[in-house]
């Protein structure tokens, strides 16, 4: 519980350090399925949860990220991130996230706190829904006893409000 406390300070932090406040709201929702370990076993299922927000244009133009994860074994991982879009256009998006947090089962992670990097890319059908397709890393950056980092693929339905 007490990295709920450093990530919600981190949280706070960058939101009072960007001077947008009056600026800031949830833009998107997220909600996908993930398929985790895929280069050993690919034995692991999750289903990913996550809000975003606007751009932030006085924070590098990135977007705060909320997420959650349920795998299928037992597995809960809460996180805050940011995103950034390097490449855009009408229909496409190439990007990159990167999310701090802690898992509940840490057995097989080494450690509660966990980063968590990837790349995506969305697919726009309408103004309001896309497409995305994600992988990612997720490691204890060698904070844990042990670090044995797990790799997903993720496809995701991403709806603006």
């Amino acid at each position: 519980m007490k990295y709920i406390a450093v990530i919600t300070f981190i949280a706070l932090s960058i939101l009072l350090q960007s001077n947008a406040k009056a600026d800031f709201y949830i833009e998107n929702g997220v909600v996908g399925v993930g398929m985790w370990r895929i280069l050993e076993s690919a034995d692991r299922e999750g289903l990913h949860l996550s809000v975003e927000s606007n751009e932030l244009s006085s924070f590098y133009d990135t977007r705060l990220i909320a997420l959650a994860v349920i795998a299928d074994k037992g597995q809960r991982y809460y996180a805050l991130g940011i995103s950034k879009d390097l490449w855009e256009t009408e229909q496409f998006a190439f990007g990159i996230a990167t999310h701090i947090g802690f898992v509940e089962e840490e057995r097989r992670l080494g450690n509660e706190l966990e980063f968590f990097s990837k790349v995506y890319a969305d697919y726009r059908f309408s103004n309001v829904n896309s497409a995305r397709l994600e992988f990612g890393h997720v490691s204890n950056a060698g904070t844990g006893e042990r670090n044995p980092g797990s790799e997903n693929l993720t496809l995701s339905w991403v709806h603006r409000f």
